[in-house]
């Protein structure tokens, strides 16, 4: 039987010509590669928005209308929002106080009217918890003809940063006002009332030991009303024998008693020691159950503390200089240097 020949009405496959495949049309190839660009395009988008939801600043993209269209995972929590399509379509004025939003608008309507990008803006903006800084830029959003259809901006949180550089222009000042020889309750005013503006709902009070009766006196308390300064002075508080827990206690009663506020208050107190570790006074720290502190609050308290121990050290130190400047170092009495201090001008003429 040949090639091509039926036997029993059936035909063997061997017998059956051999064909060449097709080559493939550009069309398929360009249909197939079309189909690969796509799927990787789509994976790209999907690492880029996955990126973008990673990064801790807030970066986000709006209308002309000031209205969102895209914001990352940062931005949507920082809305008290879930997710991104509960952002979309909504204004700053839906998640901001009026004025905060008006001020943020303006500069975006300037920045999408000129073309000109907003770098580094230092803005305050609020929230529940207090006061947060943003260091924020902008610029124009282009589509594809190069028209702005929008603004894309990206904000980094930099409160810590601010309260950083506070605490460090109220130290240096606190330093100045030691080192000028300011008198030591002037000093002491100046610190209480700094503590008190690092926090809403707390009030503070220094406190120094009397060399003579070892006992504890207001020095300052400018935020205190003038019954509790007399209701402490009016308190024996013995430190010869040192008892923060006693101090506390009776400082508490004391700021109850004075009806500083209407709310509860708790009172912490801390040790204030001089440059050589004596114990030199305390400070009381009153604060409200919603009080409210800065970032950076248990720090600067720290390092009032410390420049309060280091005022009274000098404060003590320039009284030690002045006494020994008229009194015999050993004894203790006065000396002709006193004396002639003390003499009356008649006979200095004699």
């Amino acid at each position: 039987m040949t090639k091509g020949d039926i036997a029993d009405g059936k035909m063997s496959i061997s017998s059956l010509p051999e064909v060449e495949p097709a080559p493939a049309t550009p069309m398929l190839r360009r249909r197939s590669e079309d189909v690969h660009y796509e799927a990787d395009l789509v994976e790209r988008q999907g690492w880029l928005q996955n990126m973008i939801n990673q990064i801790p600043d807030f970066i986000y993209a709006k209308d002309l209308e000031g209205r969102f269209l895209f914001g990352n995972h940062a931005v949507v929590v920082n809305n008290g929002l879930s997710h991104l399509k509960d952002l979309v379509g909504r204004t700053d004025f839906e998640f901001l106080p009026s004025d905060v939003a008006r001020i943020a608008t303006e500069v975006e309507r300037r920045v999408a009217e000129t073309g000109q990008p907003h770098f580094g803006g230092e803005e305050l903006a609020f929230r529940g918890d207090g006061e947060r800084w943003l260091m924020i830029t902008r610029v124009p959003l282009r589509d594809a003809s190069g028209t702005i259809v929008g603004i894309v901006g990206a904000s980094r949180d930099i409160t810590e940063q601010k309260s950083a550089e506070r605490r460090m222009r109220s130290q240096s000042y606190l330093l100045e006002m030691i080192a000028r020889g300011t008198p030591l309750p002037e000093v002491l005013e100046e610190l209480a009332r700094m503590i008190a503006e690092f926090a809403q709902g707390v009030h503070a009070a220094v406190l120094t030991i009397t060399p003579e009766s070892g006992q504890l006196r207001l020095a300052a308390a400018p935020t205190l009303n003038e019954e509790y300064r007399r209701r402490v002075n009016a308190t024996f508080i013995d430190m010869a024998v040192m008892d923060l827990a006693v101090t506390t206690k009776a400082l508490k009663l004391a700021f109850d008693q004075a009806d500083v506020s209407e709310l509860d208050h708790e009172c912490q107190c801390l040790a204030i020691s001089d440059t050589d570790g004596r114990v030199e006074g305390v400070l009381a720290l009153y604060s409200s159950e919603g009080a409210r502190c800065r970032p950076g609050f248990s720090d600067f308290v720290s390092i009032a503390v410390y420049m309060a121990g280091i005022a009274i050290s000098r404060h003590r130190a320039e009284a030690r200089i002045g006494f020994l400047a008229d009194h015999d170092p050993l004894t203790g009495m006065a000396n002709r240097a006193f004396f002639g201090s003390k003499a009356h001008p008649c006979n200095a003429d004699s």
